[in-house]
């Protein structure tokens, strides 16, 4: 998008809270994720994510081992599953928090143990333990949605929270 930006991981505890809907919980967690990093830039825009798959009303982030990634990849494979990335925006000098919220739809091949086990090697750091943005990863066949919304951060939202934060050239 042509923004300058810097990355500063938050260290929110990221527990869903019981009866929390999978949206409710994903725009909790980027509102929080942007709230604990503002505090240290007084008079920026902070931005927080949070991407999270479901699939028959299990919630999956990022795999903590190789092992939980292969037991999640084992579950998606050959699944139609959603996947919600949620943005929160907070404008310190303002101050004001705004959020917004994508969901996609996900449709899978049925992939074999070989296949599972060189994603679940190299994909922790993705939520569902697979990246449609990589031209190796073969998990996804079909997306009804935004792409971007797959890959963890929708353009679009970002600009629209931005550009009603007064951010230039959005």
């Amino acid at each position: 998008m042509g923004i300058a930006f810097r990355a500063c991981p938050s260290a929110i505890t990221e527990k869903r809270r019981h009866g929390e809907p999978p949206a409710r919980f994903a725009l909790r967690l980027a509102r929080e994720k942007a709230a604990q990093v503002a505090g240290q830039f007084p008079g920026r825009i902070v931005l927080g994510a949070d991407t999270i798959v479901v699939y028959r009303d299990t919630i999956y982030g990022k795999p903590r081992t190789a092992a939980a990634a292969r037991r999640i990849l084992r579950r998606l494979s050959g699944t139609t599953h959603t996947v919600y990335t949620a943005v929160a925006v907070i404008d310190t000098a303002a101050p004001r928090i705004l959020v917004d919220i994508d969901a996609a739809i996900v449709r899978t091949r049925k992939l074999s143990a070989r296949h599972i086990h060189h994603l679940a090697e190299k994909n922790l750091d993705k939520a569902g333990g697979y990246a449609v943005q990589e031209d190796q990863d073969i998990l996804v066949k079909k997306i009804d949605g935004n792409y971007d919304t797959v890959v963890g951060l929708p353009r679009t939202i970002v600009a629209n929270l931005l550009r009603c934060c007064g951010w230039p050239g959005t």
